[in-house]
């Protein structure tokens, strides 16, 4: 029998013993997205959904589309293919305003459908295959809007995620009845990074919700993931001008400059934007010029030892050599802003996958031997990187997720960029450093926190720093905290991320 056929007859069972139970869960006064009470976020992080239409993946019961509806004003489609799950849904909530129960395969319903505002899954979605809901999630979706997933991470039996994008055996538990066996999707949170971006999200953030009991295994991911914009057809860039430099000027420095917000560019006076940068003066190593123009230039205070040197772009205009090194910073201080007497001001962050028009060519040249996925147009240079380039992975400021690619050549021609695809956060583990003391490099792109709620049972978010330098007080690691194996129980059941994993903590019955 096909994968989506157990799950199917799995869930329908589940339905009919629930529905001969008469049992409706009630409904909630806050979303919860682990069986846990008071683990993790709330509907915060579906941002504002007042009057925008939002996307229930597995409604089941109902009672979480109805809780948007009430408590927070949205209108909600739960989308169930179980009948007799869509049963105990329309048949206990269907005159609720601005709620409504479809029953079918979510990936054939969006096919049909106007796009969603926002979509959310409570441990359904590792039922389905990824590469065929994925797919239909993005297409089903308007730009920019969220996906959030709750997913089984480690069972009850301590076993962790799977390190292949395959699905394995998971128990459905009810009561005493006998367990219901499934196929579900259980993946590393990097596998779903990388599916997520490959069908064209950007994923902002993976949490880890742990049990309550500290003898418990049981862990759910959150994954907070958006809809990438559609792209234009292409991002231009003006030439730089003709005009014959002076001969200390022949040799600049360009900083790429990436934070939560995006990259920082600046408008020249003349109508270009681009990265801070310029002359490199005598006796300066480039270290030194890029923190000197940064300053001058933003207002931004940075160590040389901050700064990462990524390579040098060479290309000839009107005869004059012209060698700009190009570097990623990677902590500062301050706040962007225009400066007195200097061509460059309204300084501002642009997301990578929406960089406006007009960019500077030396910096659109910087820009594409950095990531040459960007579809950056411009004039043809030639690049020689200074490191191994899959050591050098640039990431936000402050602790955000890495959104930067390994580079791909040595030492080569970069031409006009003409790379078509999603603009992509997934990286491989780097197996080099930035710095000398550099962390160990993720498993994940994204930060990964971990949940671990108080014996008072109040939700708390632990995130481990790392001490501070003394010129850059406010950075934040690089690298998430590692995902440390957990504690095997004894115990004769593994619980599917839809049914009770908490069945020893919380007496009530799943919906």
């Amino acid at each position: 029998m096909p994968v989506e056929d157990i799950n199917t007859q799995a869930w329908n069972v589940y339905g009919q013993r629930q529905l001969a139970r008469a049992y409706m869960p009630p409904i909630p006064d806050r979303l919860a997205w682990t069986p846990w009470e008071g683990v993790g976020p709330g509907a915060e992080v579906l941002g504002d959904i007042t009057g925008r239409r939002v996307l229930d993946i597995g409604s089941g019961a109902g009672h979480h589309a109805v809780h948007l509806a009430e408590a927070h004003g949205a209108r909600v489609t739960g989308i169930e293919l179980s009948p007799t799950q869509h049963e105990r849904a329309a048949s206990t909530h269907a005159d609720v305003p601005d709620v409504e129960f479809a029953q079918g395969d979510v990936a054939e319903y969006l096919a049909e459908a106007e796009p969603f505002d926002a979509a959310y899954a409570i441990g359904t979605l590792p039922f389905i295959d990824p590469h065929r809901v994925l797919p239909a999630l993005r297409d089903g979706l308007r730009p920019g809007a969220p996906l959030i997933l709750s997913l089984l991470h480690t069972d009850l039996h301590g076993r962790g995620p799977s390190t292949e994008v395959a699905p394995r055996e998971q128990m459905i538990l009810l009561r005493d009845d006998p367990p219901l066996p499934t196929q579900m999707w259980v993946l590393a949170p990097q596998l779903w990074e990388d599916l997520l971006t490959e069908y064209g999200f950007r994923v902002e953030a993976i949490d880890l919700l742990h049990h309550p009991e500290e003898s418990a295994p049981v862990i759910q991911q959150l994954i907070r993931a958006r809809r990438l914009h559609d792209r234009p057809a292409r991002v231009s860039s003006r030439s730089r001008s003709a005009k014959p430099a002076l001969a200390h000027a022949a040799v600049g420095v360009g900083a790429i400059l990436l934070s939560e917000q995006g990259l920082l560019l600046g408008r020249h006076r003349h109508g270009t934007l681009g990265l801070p940068g310029g002359t490199v003066e005598a006796g300066e190593s480039f270290e030194a010029a890029v923190v000197r123009e940064l300053r001058e230039e933003t207002g931004l205070i940075a160590c040389p030892a901050d700064v990462k040197l990524l390579g040098t772009l060479v290309d000839h205009v009107e005869g004059v050599l012209r060698v700009t090194v190009s570097a990623h910073v990677h902590a500062w201080r301050g706040q962007p802003a225009t400066q007195p007497n200097e061509s460059v001001g309204d300084w501002a962050w642009h997301p990578l996958d929406q960089l406006p028009d007009g960019l500077f060519v030396c910096s659109a040249q910087i820009l594409t031997a950095w990531r040459p996925d960007l579809p950056v147009d411009h004039t043809p240079a030639h690049f020689t990187p200074w490191t191994s380039l899959t050591s050098c992975r640039a990431g936000v400021s402050r602790g955000g997720p890495s959104l930067s690619r390994p580079w791909s050549r040595s030492t080569a021609a970069i031409p006009g960029n003409r790379a078509r695809r999603w603009p992509s956060t997934s990286t491989a583990p780097s197996s080099g450093a930035c710095r000398e003391d550099a962390w160990r490099r993720p498993s994940t792109t994204c930060a990964v926190k971990h949940w671990r709620p108080p014996p008072a049972r109040s939700s708390t978010s632990v995130t481990q720093t790392r001490t501070p330098s003394r010129c850059s007080p406010h950075r934040l690691p690089r690298a998430p905290i590692s995902i440390v194996p957990v504690r095997p129980v004894s115990r004769t059941t593994v619980a599917s991320a839809r049914a009770v994993a908490s069945r020893a903590v919380s007496p009530k019955p799943p919906a």
